[in-house]
């Protein structure tokens, strides 16, 4: 669309009014403006996800660790170490042993435990690796233990001989307290107590029983 020159009033073809430029600044601006606020959502979505890729890095170098450490426990355990402290020893100078050392050259914790070039040539960890048995003396035999069973019982009673040789009398009783002594009387008859009390009474200090008379017929 043709223009008129404000001075002359001719046609001047190719001209954009004002109108024009302010119109498509307006739509321009508008744009931009939802390109910025775009721009600002997925910026946000960029942060969240990378807090969440941070976590997930942090979450997975713990349970890497977790497992080590598990590993080195079950590892150290075979030789009979399972507290802390000396496990937190193993694995400091494990890692003075491994540092500087290539992916190939470098061995693994179980390696390095068990190995005859690796702790046991530490002379801070050679104390964990000797022997708890007693060295044998060449030629010695070895005596079996005697057990319980095996040993002699005491005689429980003097055999009876007729050799005419003194021997020794039984062991008299221990006294019993009072309630074992109606414990023993419980199942007793008249007779066997008046028998055991003519026998044992004197321990107990107690009287012997008078003669018990009968009425015979004249």
């Amino acid at each position: 669309m043709a223009h008129k020159c404000p001075s002359c009033s001719a046609d001047v073809p190719g001209v954009v009014t004002q109108a024009t430029l302010e119109e498509r600044l307006s739509a321009k601006s508008s744009e931009i403006s939802m390109l910025r606020t775009e721009l600002a959502t997925k910026a946000d979505k960029a942060d969240r996800f990378d807090a969440v890729e941070a976590q997930r890095a942090q979450l997975a170098s713990e349970i890497l660790q977790l497992r080590e450490g598990a590993a080195r426990r079950a590892t150290l355990a075979e030789i009979g170490v399972t507290d802390d402290a000396t496990i937190d020893g193993f694995a400091s100078l494990y890692s003075s042993h491994v540092a500087g050392l290539g992916e190939e050259e470098r061995p693994t914790f179980s390696d390095w435990v068990s190995g005859e070039e690796g702790a046991k040539t530490n002379p801070l960890l050679a104390r964990f690796y000797q022997s708890t048995e007693a060295p044998q003396v060449p030629g010695a035999e070895t005596q079996p233990a005697t057990t319980p069973a095996q040993a002699v019982a005491p005689p429980t009673s003097f055999p009876a001989t007729n050799t005419g040789a003194r021997t020794q009398p039984p062991t008299q009783p221990a006294k019993m307290t009072p309630a074992q002594l109606r414990a023993f009387f419980q199942n007793k008859t008249p007779a066997e107590v008046s028998a055991w009390r003519a026998q044992h009474g004197a321990a107990y200090g107690w009287a012997p029983e008078p003669a018990k008379q009968t009425n015979g017929s004249a």
